[in-house]
């Protein structure tokens, strides 16, 4: 059974002010700034801002768990709206940088978030279970702030057709209530677990996920 997993995410929180290159695993080029100052976001301890022309940061992430449909989300914010004002999001997926979402003009005004969303694997199927993809914002602020905070990957994993699980031996408790045990020899899976007491026709059955790493 698939499920969805997150891989990474990034707050910017306790990142230095300007951010510095290299920290948390991040290449930055150009003066990008580090604050929480007047943004009304939901989460605004920390976010990154540039108001200067070309400034990015990119960074390589392990994605060989997700399988397909992988999505990176992030918030973003304009000052003011202005046609000088520019985010681009690039990926490398082992063949050179290439755009999959840009955005002119609008991006959340008067320092209001907004949430934005794109989904890699429809742009490169290359960045399924790729080990070491590379992501890279481009902020171009060079009439106002433009602000980028909260980047979240996830995608779908597939349980392997390996997997299995031993069921252990099973107590009364003498209370209507039983107990066992569950383990995995071989996972990770995301089994459901069906118990049916009394009869078959007429027992009670429940059913609960379980999730094993």
């Amino acid at each position: 059974m698939p499920f969805t997993l997150e891989v990474f995410r990034e707050d910017f929180e306790g990142c230095p002010d300007p951010l510095d290159n290299g920290w948390n695993g991040w290449t930055v080029v150009g003066d990008i700034q580090c604050g929480s100052t007047g943004w009304n976001c939901p989460d605004s301890t920390d976010i990154l801002a540039s108001d200067q022309e070309m400034s990015w940061i990119e960074r390589y992430v392990d994605l060989s768990s997700l399988d397909e449909n992988v999505v990176m989300c992030f918030e973003a914010a304009t000052e003011t709206a202005s046609t000088a004002d520019e985010l681009e999001v690039e990926i490398d997926s082992g063949s050179g940088w290439q755009r999959v979402w840009w955005e002119q003009d609008d991006l959340g005004p008067n320092r209001l978030c907004d949430w934005y969303c794109v989904g890699l694997s429809d742009h490169d199927p290359a960045v399924n279970n790729n080990p070491n993809l590379g992501i890279r914002f481009t902020l171009d602020g060079d009439h106002n702030d433009l602000m980028l905070d909260n980047i979240v990957i996830t995608g779908v994993q597939h349980c392997p057709g390996t997997g299995q699980l031993v069921i252990g031996p099973i107590t009364d408790n003498g209370d209507g209530t039983y107990t066992f045990t569950a383990r995995d020899i071989a996972g990770p899976m995301y089994p459901d677990i069906m118990c049916t007491w009394g009869e078959a026709v007429l027992g009670v059955t429940e059913i609960d996920p379980v999730r094993f790493y």
